[in-house]
């Protein structure tokens, strides 16, 4: 077995991908992860990756080109979702995706699909539960701070929603 391992950050989890679907070693052979890895194998043969934008590109070319834009969207929400599974999850329904097409979302008796589905509403869960109970305090005039600690790669999506509310602040 291949472990291709990297950040949990989104430019480095599609070289991560890039990285793998063109080692040509087999879907069945490879297993993609986060760092760090807690648990080295003898036998197995590990690969870190450093993040690539050029390759990053790549990948979001070939999905919104040969899938769709929507089917990137809701890979994006996977990727960001706090899972250790998540690369690994996001990896497979993307070649689902390729073989299939966008309706490969909906094909949950794949078990990457329902996965990459629950970790969806997960991520979902998480950014409506911030979005609903943060709060910020003023420091200075204007400049509005909030203390949060979560789960997932939420500030995004946080950001999008505040600047909407709030937009003369």
């Amino acid at each position: 077995m291949t472990y291709y391992y990297c950040e949990h950050e989104w430019e480095a989890m599609l070289t991560c991908i890039y990285d793998a679907w063109t080692s040509r070693k087999g879907q069945q052979n490879i297993k993609l992860c986060f760092l760090p890895i807690t648990q080295y194998s003898l036998f197995d043969e590990y690969i870190e990756v450093t993040a690539d934008s050029e390759k990053a590109l790549k990948v979001i070319d070939a999905i919104n080109k040969r899938i769709s834009p929507e089917f990137y969207s809701q890979v994006a929400y996977c990727g960001m979702a706090h899972d250790e599974d998540a690369l690994d999850t996001v990896f497979r329904v993307i070649l689902l995706g390729f073989h299939f097409g966008p309706s490969a979302l909906e094909m949950i008796q794949y078990e990457p699909v329902f996965k990459c589905k629950e970790l969806h509403r997960n991520y979902g869960n998480e950014v409506h539960h911030f979005r609903e109970f943060i709060r910020f305090t003023e420091i200075r005039r204007r400049v509005y701070v909030s203390v949060i600690e979560p789960k997932s790669h939420v500030v995004i999506p946080l950001g999008e929603v505040f600047s909407d509310r709030m937009p003369s602040e």
